[in-house]
This record gives structure tokens, sequence and C-alpha cells, in this order.
């Protein structure tokens, strides 16, 4: 996953094959973020208690367990803090964040797994 800042895209991409580009709605990362991450978690739904929060499921959790697909809600966390999300309800979320279109991230929640590196491109990486 390649997060280009200067374009305002978030390209899903395996070795040179281009899967999915998805428009950047909202860029919330800083000034100088981390440049190489990887995805952490894949996050179902919001939790007041922080996005890094894991969920424990029990015996009797049916949903968490038939369901794996992405819902409205659905976001990407990465083990930099930097959380890849659709909805307006992560808006309050502390920490550096990219919204996408809400069919982007279903898109990408159901094609990426724990692990997937995400690069991230500064603004003027391509200007001379």
């Amino acid at each position: 996953m390649l997060i280009d800042r200067a374009a305002g895209q978030v390209r899903l991409q395996h070795g040179r094959a281009l899967l999915r580009v998805c428009r950047v709605a909202a860029d919330d990362l800083g000034v100088a973020p981390v440049l190489r991450d990887q995805i952490d978690s894949r996050l179902r739904g919001y939790r007041p208690s922080g996005p890094g929060a894991q969920r424990i499921t029990g015996a009797f959790d049916w949903e968490q367990h038939l369901v794996d697909q992405a819902t409205a809600v659905s976001a990407l966390y990465a083990s930099s803090g930097l959380l890849l999300y659709g909805a307006a309800v992560w808006e309050s979320v502390a920490g550096p964040k990219v919204r996408l279109e809400s069919a982007d991230i279903k898109a990408l929640y159901n094609a990426c797994g724990v692990g997937i590196e995400v690069v991230i491109l500064p603004p003027q990486w391509n200007e001379e």
C-alpha cells in the first residue's frame, strides 16, 4: 500500500501491478509521519477505548465469528498509530489519520491483512 500525499491517493499494489487507486478525502498525517509502516490490525467498528485496544471474542459472539468482511465503520490501523478510515465516527481518534471514501476503505479492508506494508511518500517527493 502506497500513500502518495502529493497526488492525494492511496494505491494498493502487488509488485508492479496496480490493484486499486483510492482518492484521499482528508489527510491528517502531520508534517513528518513515519515513512514505512505496516498494518497492525483490521478494526470492524469504533471502540471509544481507542483503536489499538484488542477485542477479545467469546464463545457466544456469533457476529464476530461469522462476519469477516468490512462494514461502514471499518478501518485499518498501522503499528505506528496510522489510521485509515472512511466513517466520520473515527474523526475524534487522536493520531495520524487518512480518510478515504467508504467504498475504498471497504475494498482495502477486505484485501489487506495484518502485516501489509504501508509506504508514505512526503508531499514534495516528486518536485525537483
